[in-house]
């Protein structure tokens, strides 16, 4: 199979908060709720790369090496064999963070999500909740995210 090439037109992608160890399903029962992390990816031509947060916790979000939503947009794009664009990513967050509600399993969701995008290609439902686990170390919130309604992961 071919290595795919990155488009160079914008993607938007989000993911849903959750709430997760519901009742006695400790890591094992998780809800999508309806607050999301909406990330949009615009590739640069040149220049340097630009973050923009706004939403919940836009000044304690890190642009650094840290953000979740940029380790999994960099794990998913080196599944493929790509290397990160310079980009501009404007990061509209509804989900309080540190509160219990999955807001960096979503961020490594959608990170993935926009790799598949930027990519052309896909990574399929499993090997994206896999990654996604190993960076969140959730897979309840997790598996929200990514399917969204009421989940049951078992291991």
């Amino acid at each position: 199979m071919a290595k795919p090439k990155l488009h160079d037109a914008p993607v938007t992608v989000e993911a849903p908060a959750s709430s997760a160890n519901l009742g006695p399903g400790f890591d094992a029962l998780a809800l999508a709720l309806e607050m999301h992390l909406r990330v949009t990816i615009t590739p640069l031509q040149a220049g340097a790369e630009q973050i923009v947060v706004v939403g919940e916790g836009a000044d304690e979000i890190g642009i650094d090496a840290g953000n979740r939503f940029l380790i999994g947009l960099e794990h998913g794009l080196q599944e493929f064999g790509l290397e990160p664009p310079v980009m501009r990513i404007e990061m509209n967050n509804e989900i309080p963070l540190a509160r219990g509600l999955g807001s960096s399993a979503a961020a490594c969701v959608c990170g993935l999500i926009a790799a598949e995008a930027m990519a052309g290609a896909d990574l399929g439902a499993e090997r994206i909740h896999r990654i996604a686990t190993e960076i969140d170390g959730h897979p309840d919130n997790v598996a929200a995210a990514l399917l969204g309604g009421f989940v049951i992961v078992g291991r």
